[in-house]
C-alpha cells in the first residue's frame, strides 16, 4: 500500500509540474501574441488617424484653393522656392465633375 501511495505521489508531482510548465508556456506565448497584436492595432490606429487628418486637409485645400493645408504632411526637404507657389487651377469640367490641375504660379 505504501509503495502504491509513493508511486501515486510521484505521478501526481510529475503531472502537476508538467501541467504547470504547460500553463506557464501557454501564458508566455499568449503574452507575446497580445503584445504583437497591440503593436499591430496601434499601427492601424495611427494609419487611420493620419488618413483622416490628410482627408480633412485635402478637403480644406479644395475649399480654399490652396495647397498649404497639405504641405504640413510632407517633409521640409521637398521645399524648393524656385518652383514658386503651388495652386490648383480649374480646367475644363468633365460632365458634372469639376477638374483641377496642380500648377506652380
Amino acid at each position: 500500500m505504501k509503495r502504491r501511495l509513493k508511486a501515486l505521489g510521484r505521478i501526481l508531482i510529475v503531472a502537476s509540474i508538467t501541467i504547470g510548465a504547460a500553463v506557464a508556456l501557454a501564458l508566455y506565448v499568449m503574452a507575446r501574441q497580445d503584445a504583437r497584436h497591440a503593436r499591430f492595432f496601434n499601427t492601424g490606429k495611427a494609419v487611420n488617424k493620419f488618413l483622416s487628418d490628410y482627408n480633412h486637409a485635402l478637403k480644406d485645400a479644395f475649399e480654399k484653393k490652396t495647397t498649404s493645408e497639405l504641405a504640413e504632411f510632407y517633409s521640409d526637404s521637398y521645399f524648393s522656392p524656385g518652383r514658386g507657389r503651388w495652386v490648383m487651377k480649374r480646367q475644363k469640367d468633365a460632365g458634372d465633375v469639376a477638374c483641377y490641375r496642380l500648377a506652380a504660379e
